[in-house]
């Protein structure tokens, strides 16, 4: 089983958009945000899937797992972690957003996943982890109700350093996506809305990473011009890099920017 690859947070694609609008928030919006969690293992030989109701403690659901948005699975040395960022609880999008350490080692019917942080977030919408091309790690967890934020990696034992956190975006994130090229580490995020609200146009944030012994700084490289950017993939193109900006206004396009892949900044 590779739980790298394998594990996955399903949810329920009609409401992603409405989760962006505030006005849909609080009390009054509960009935509409039910998020269900599940896991799907996917067998080597046959490349079936099948759920795995156990895979989570049962008191995971209530306590770590409401409002889940998406959730990133990654390995750091021989550990398994996963990153779960949960949108919020139905009432405030004032919560935590857990971090788990999985167990390969858990047969089908055993939970596989102990919480070992909970990060606290408002609205978080998605995490991206970024790799210094030193080996060092971070992670990025990408908020739209409050700020987004990178946190340098610490261990199995203690996944992120909350105090040697870096301010990447006030408010409006609705993802993160992170890449390396001409010997540098990149975070994009995309911004759904701009602070004054009465300018549509929200340009997303492009910025470079740099780490120096244990302490982490980001620095704005360029701001792209978004309109209601509802998440970001980065991915390369024969030799570009590319980043994919799906929009969330009938009245802006798609965008899409491309770069060699050898860049130092700017696209």
């Amino acid at each position: 089983m590779c739980f790298g690859t394998t594990c996955g947070l399903t949810t329920v694609a009609t409401v992603r958009a409405q989760l962006l609008n505030t006005l849909n928030t609080g009390v009054q919006a509960t009935h509409m945000f039910q998020t269900r969690v599940s896991v799907a293992e996917i067998a080597p030989q046959t490349q079936s899937a099948r759920l795995r109701p156990n895979f989570f403690p049962t008191s995971t659901f209530t306590a770590n797992l409401m409002g889940a948005a998406s959730s990133l699975s990654f390995r750091n040395g021989t550990v398994t972690f996963l990153a779960v960022a949960n949108y919020w609880d139905g009432r405030s999008t004032a919560v935590t957003s857990p971090i788990f350490l999985l167990d390969p080692t858990a047969t089908f019917n055993q939970p596989a996943a102990e919480v070992i942080q909970n990060v606290s977030s408002h609205g978080a919408r998605q995490w991206a982890r970024a790799t210094f091309p030193s080996g060092e790690t971070a992670l990025i967890l990408a908020a739209y109700s409050g700020p987004t934020y990178l946190y340098p990696f610490g261990g199995a034992s203690l996944p992120l350093n909350v105090g040697g956190r870096v301010l990447l975006a006030e408010r409006f994130a609705s993802g993160a996506a992170c890449f390396n090229a001409g010997g540098g580490t990149y975070v994009v995020l995309s911004i759904f809305r701009n602070a004054n609200a009465s300018v549509p146009e929200a340009p997303s944030k492009l910025l470079k990473l740099s780490l120096t012994g244990s302490s982490v700084s980001a620095t704005l490289v360029q701001d792209l011009p978004t309109r209601a950017a509802h998440g970001v993939e980065a991915m390369d193109v024969g030799d570009s890099l590319v980043l994919i900006f799906p929009a969330l206004d009938p009245s802006a396009p798609t965008r899409v920017f491309s770069a060699p892949r050898h860049f130092t900044g700017g696209t």
